[in-house]
């Protein structure tokens, strides 16, 4: 239910294609979510452009209220994702993102060391940071884009809410995969603003802790070296 809210959402924008959601379910335990099929392939020659472009478009849609958060609670990966809406970007990024994954990594037996420092770096960091309450994919890695036959893109699996473009764009370049055609059309139309490289890290460093939270191995170690850099930094 909380994946087909944002597809309408971001569909409701009429900034970039995703598939429609036809209805959702229960049975037994399992719940399900029936999606519009579309054909896809390989992007055609201006597809990235247009991913970039379109990215850029959805990002300037933004709450009506400028509060960060999402009007319900929903899910990274199969995690919980707060979303209690809060005015200050710094606090609401360090308290139901960091603050949340760096909690359920420690039940889980993750203890990283510089937890609670990295708390308080990312309120200092981010303090001075006013970005839009952007409306926000929240999960746009290179499996959750695509391209349809004719060259449109298309976006998929969202855990949207409201917060920094920035976030979507670091996701990005966490597991590669994006050409670098889709950045420099974003960039034309959404110009970065300083800083924007070490927030970028902080900002997957929520990504590594939930993916330690999900698998463990290698992410706990990438997770810390990553605090130890922005510690650093």
């Amino acid at each position: 239910e909380a994946e087909a809210e944002a597809l309408h959402a971001i569909s409701a924008t009429g900034s970039i294609r995703v598939p429609r959601p036809i209805g959702t379910g229960v049975v037994g335990e399992e719940a399900y979510l029936a999606l519009e099929h579309i054909d896809l392939c390989s992007p055609a020659a201006r597809s990235w452009e247009d991913l970039g472009r379109q990215l850029a478009e959805l990002h300037h849609h933004t709450a009506q209220d400028g509060r960060f958060g999402w009007h319900r609670d929903n899910y990274i990966g199969e995690i919980e994702q707060p979303n209690t809406a809060e005015a200050d970007w710094a606090g609401f990024f360090t308290r139901h993102r960091l603050q949340h994954q760096l909690e359920l990594a420690d039940q889980n037996g993750y203890r990283f060391d510089g937890a609670s420092e990295i708390l308080h770096w990312s309120r200092e960091k981010l303090a001075g940071h006013t970005p839009p309450a952007s409306l926000l994919h929240g999960d746009l890695w290179s499996g959750n884009a695509s391209f349809t036959t004719g060259g449109e893109p298309v976006i998929c699996d969202p855990a949207s809410y409201y917060g920094d473009p920035e976030t979507d764009l670091a996701f990005t370049e966490m597991f590669g995969g994006f050409d670098r055609r889709f950045y420099r059309a974003y960039r034309e139309a959404n110009p970065p603003k300083p800083g924007h490289e070490v927030r970028k890290m902080l900002y997957n460093l929520y990504h590594l802790i939930n993916h330690t939270n999900h698998f463990g191995g290698s992410y706990a170690t990438s997770a810390q070296d990553c605090i130890h850099r922005l510690l650093r930094a």
